[in-house]
């Protein structure tokens, strides 16, 4: 109920939502099912699991790998596992890429 109620405030603002967690705490805290169900209301997932495995979850986007320097500047690997996160009026708010210079966050 409260999900849904975030939700929906986002969503009345234009935007789209999305919960980012690791996958490890969201099967704990919420369970798989949760999930699932969330997603298909409309809620999306990117999860954080940095391992040569796809997530066990479906997820809309896989951070499968983080901390790593790419033209000297600190970023996080993150791949598309659903392309339904580009559909809609606007990116969605949750979806950035995680820059910084190692050290400043």
């Amino acid at each position: 109920e409260v999900t849904q109620g975030w939700k929906s405030v986002v969503e009345s603002r234009g935007y789209r939502a999305g919960l980012y967690t690791s996958g490890s705490l969201a099967r704990d805290l919420f369970g798989t099912s949760f999930i699932q169900q969330q997603r298909q209301a409309g809620l999306y997932y990117w999860e954080a699991s940095w391992s040569t495995q796809q997530p066990m979850v479906s997820c809309d986007v896989w951070q499968y790998r983080g901390d790593q320097i790419w033209n000297g500047v600190t970023v996080d690997f993150n791949r598309i596992m659903d392309d339904r996160i580009w559909r809609g009026s606007k990116i969605p708010i949750w979806l950035m890429l995680k820059i910084a210079k190692r050290g400043n966050l």
